[in-house]
This record gives structure tokens, sequence and C-alpha cells, in this order.
């Protein structure tokens, strides 16, 4: 869990350790550790001298005529290398006795000692493997030797090891020849680059860092090697395991922060000089460790502490309900998790309003209604009525008009520009059930009653407009409103006469009834 601060809290008494950057170093030194001595070439021109001969025991030592040591070397594929004879040898008295080259008793039958070039083979080659024999010979001269020879003390094959420039010669034979190996370096330089580091160690080839981001790699220096040849860089660094302490618990108001760096080195030292694992801070402030190790490596770790106050968080509310102010106190957790306290406070966003408002009303239908608001009208910021949901008038204190029928007004006015308060004034419409029927029309007639209708402002409805004649025959059938006779039956005109009319009328306040009469039909 992340340790940090809020920003709304306001008071808080608790303690908090934040975690700052960790500064990795090494006391290990690197080491370099490469193929070939160090260097590695294009290739090696490998020149062999012979040093010195020893007699081994078993050798015939008392030929009348000195010891002869003749030795052939080749390559695998019979190319002679070496083709050297060693003439009297008499002052050789027993085995085990070594007889250098230059001590040679007849200097103008063979050189004595002797350099040979093995040959120009590949750098990555440590080993080389030739033919070897080698003789103990009575007679002749140089040239002579291998037509005269008396015993073969040893044919086989020999391996001389580059990484050891001196040897012994010897495949099995009573005879055996020392020497030494030059190596001539020759072409391109390979280094080889391989250790084992800390996580803030990092070296730099031809101006490439190598670090524990970029670990591996390969680079060029060009005419930098024996011989102007270039030189190959190979880098490969592995890094030990770095300390890492995690300190992220939250220390709370009425405990005592406490760093501990125990299981993550070897020796610690903190920057106020204490040389403990842990450390109990008593102030707000950086705090600031060293670590060294198993593997030698410092790491340098800072810890923050913070003593804080009580966590509060302190919420305000607004409403416009007299009886809702107040103040309540919740226990809550920070996000640390320590104890805290939240504290509501509700508060009045103005008085509410002193007002008078027009009661429900019972009229008479064609009475006239009046509705009014009575504020001051300072304490009104907005006043609107509604029918419905239509809007009647904004900014009216009083409403006059006159209902049809029963129906419902809301006021609506804010006395903050949060607050306001809704009210309804109901009424009701009661109806006359004032009905006009003719007794008498002419449809030949001009201007008025040439139909017959029936009037009122009452009605609402007309459920059935029935017309009979004398005999009970219908003659008209109708409904609505709109309903009228025009004193004919299907189109056709009918005579002058009395008829009989039924009809079933619907006034406004829901109440029915039926009318029945006569209509006389002129011409």
């Amino acid at each position: 869990m992340g340790i940090f601060i809020v920003s709304f809290v306001i008071e808080a008494y608790h303690v908090m350790v934040i975690k700052l950057n960790k500064i990795l170093l090494c006391f290990a030194l690197s080491i370099i550790t490469c193929a070939n001595y160090c260097i590695g070439q294009c290739s090696f021109d490998v020149t062999l001298n012979l040093v010195t001969m020893n007699f081994e025991p078993g050798c015939d030592f008392n030929d009348g005529g000195g010891i002869d040591a003749a030795i052939t070397i080749t390559d695998l594929s019979g190319n002679i290398l070496i083709n050297n004879e060693i003439e009297n040898l008499n002052q050789v008295n027993g085995p085990d006795t070594n007889v250098p080259f230059n001590l040679s008793s007849n200097p103008d039958c063979c050189d004595n000692g002797y350099t040979a070039s093995l040959g120009i083979f590949p750098a990555v080659i440590t080993e080389f493997t030739l033919s070897v024999e080698i003789y103990d010979n009575d007679g002749g001269c140089c040239n002579g030797y291998q037509q005269n020879t008396d015993d073969n003390y040893g044919t086989g094959n020999f391996t001389f090891d580059l990484t050891n420039l001196s040897g012994t010669i010897d495949v099995g034979s009573c005879i055996s020849f020392n020497y030494t190996l030059d190596l001539i370096p020759l072409g391109e330089a390979e280094l080889f680059f391989e250790d084992m580091v800390c996580f803030a160690y990092e070296t730099e080839f031809n101006n490439v860092i190598y670090d524990v981001n970029n670990p591996v790699g390969s680079d060029t220096l060009f005419g930098q090697a024996f011989g102007g040849c270039d030189s190959i860089i190979n880098v490969e660094l592995s890094f030990f395991d770095t300390v890492m302490v995690n300190y992220d618990t939250p220390v709370c108001f009425g405990d005592q922060a406490f760093l501990d760096v125990t299981n993550e080195g070897i020796t610690y030292e903190w920057l106020s000089g204490e040389l403990t694992s842990t450390l109990e801070p008593t102030e707000s402030g950086t705090y600031v460790v060293s670590i060294i190790d198993e593997f030698g490596c410092l790491e340098i770790d800072s810890f923050f502490v913070d003593y804080l106050e009580d966590y509060i968080v302190r919420d305000t509310f607004f409403t416009c309900e007299a009886d809702e102010a107040g103040i309540e106190n919740f226990d809550v957790l920070s996000p640390e998790g320590c104890d805290g306290q939240l504290i509501q406070t509700t508060i009045l966003n103005a008085p509410f309003p002193s007002y008078t408002l027009s009661p429900d009303l019972n009229l008479v239908a064609r009475d006239t209604a009046l509705l009014s608001l009575d504020i001051d009208p300072s304490l009104v910021v907005s006043i609107q009525w509604f029918l419905g949901d239509s809007l009647v008038c904004d900014g009216c204190f009083d409403l006059t008009f006159v209902p049809e029928e029963p129906q419902v007004y809301d006021l609506v006015f804010y006395y903050h520009e949060d607050c306001f308060i809704r009210e309804s004034i109901s009424i009701d419409v009661e109806s006359l059930k004032d009905v006009y029927i003719p007794n008498i029309f002419s449809p030949d007639a001009l201007g008025e009653n040439q139909t017959f209708r029936i009037y009122g402002l009452d009605i609402a409805d007309i459920k059935e407009f029935l017309i009979l004649d004398r005999w009970g025959n219908r003659v008209y059938q109708d409904t609505g409103l709109d309903a009228f006779w025009d004193g004919t039956r299907r189109g056709q005109e009918l005579q002058a006469g009395v008829y009989t009319y039924y009809l079933e009328i619907v006034f406004r306040d829901g109440i029915e009834e039926v009318k029945t009469g006569t209509i006389t039909l002129i011409k």
C-alpha cells in the first residue's frame, strides 16, 4: 500500500514515513578476465626454440663415436618444420643430464640449438599438434642421420600448449628436448570484459556506457590493436541483487515511527551517526541510511518522516429547510488507514420567509377567480404560476381570470438562488346547467333559426341527438356539441309539422341529463 498525504486533510496527528529515491554504489573492484593472455589476435606467428636436450635412463650412453641426438618435427601433413642433429655428445656421462646445444664438439657439422617457425595460426587456436621423431644416431652429419639411425626412441604426435610458452618435447623416448615458444601477435585484438558488479556500476568503452540497463554489447576500436589491427571489445556485466528496503506501513498519530533495515545488509550507518539497523525518529525530516550488503555493495536509502495532526475532514452542506441545520460527527479512516473524524455541518442558505397564499376556491360558473401571494417582494427572487405544465404568468404576485372548469394552479417562488417554495390552489367550478332548446325553426328562413340546435355554456357533450316524426319514425340521429337538424331525412326535405326530440346532455361537472320535447318545422 502506497503512503501519501491527502490534500483535503485539514487537521491531523499521525506519523507518515515516505520512501525517497535510493542510490546504489559498490566497493567491489571490477575484474577483467580475458582469453588468450588478455588479448586475442587476428592470428599468431608461432616460433619454436630448442634450448637443451635431456638424456633419460635406458638410453645407450656408451657409443664409441659419442652420443648423437636427432629430432624431426613435421606438421600432420608431413611437411618438415624442424630437421636437426646434434653430433659428438661424448661429454654426456650418464642419465638425467641436460646438454646445452651450444656445447657441441663438432660445430662444423650442424648448428646447435634451433629456431623454426611453426607457422601462422588463427588466434582462437591455443594448441598446435605436430608429428615428432627423436633418434639416437651413431654417425653421419645432419643430412645423413636419417639413413644411419641406430635407435628410434620416440615417434608420435606432440601438442604445443600456447597458454604455457615453455615445455619438454617427449613422445616416450629416452631423449627429450626442452623448448620455448615465441608468439608474435598479428591482426585484430579482441578484449573480453566480464564482471560481477553492483547495480550502480557502469563502465565506458568507445563512448558507450554499459550499466544495468545496457549490460551486454560489442564495440570496435579501429586501428588500436597490435600491428594496427582493429580491436573488438566484448562486454558482459552481471549484477548482484540490489538491497530493497520496503517501508510502506503508515504510522498513525500516537504511534512511534520506527525504521528497520535489519535484514538488508551487514553494516549500517545513519546520516545522523547511528551505527544501528533500526532508528526511532522523533522529529519530522529525512533520515538517510547507508547499507553495505553481503556483496560489498553500498545502498543509500532515504526515509521521509512527517508527524501530522489528527486526520479530520470537514464537509459543509447547505439546506433550505430550517429543521435540517446542525453538526454531525462520524468515525472514518484516512487513505493511509489511520483513525480519523468526519465533521459534517449543515447550514441554512436563507431564512424561511413568511407569506400568505389564497385558499382553495369554490366558484359558480362564470365567476372571476383571484389568486394572490402576500409576501414582502424583497424576499422573492422569482415567481411563476403554472396550470399543469403550462406557464400562465411569470413575475405575477396576483392572478385574475374566469375559470370554465375545475382547475389546479401551481405557484413556484424562489426566496434564495437555491431555495424555493411550491404551493397549489384548487378551484372548483359549479356548473349552472343552463340549456336553451328552440321550439321552432324554418330551413327556408333568412338569417337565424334555419337549423335546430342546442345551446348552453355548461354543456360538455351531447351523447344523443334524436328526432322522431309523429308516427315515431327516426328522421335524424347524431352526437357531439356540433350536432344539428336541418329539416331533412337522408337528404330529402320533410313536410312542415311537429316533431319530437330526445337529448342526452353531459355538463362540465360530469352530470348527465335527458331532455325531451317537440320542435315545429315551418316553411
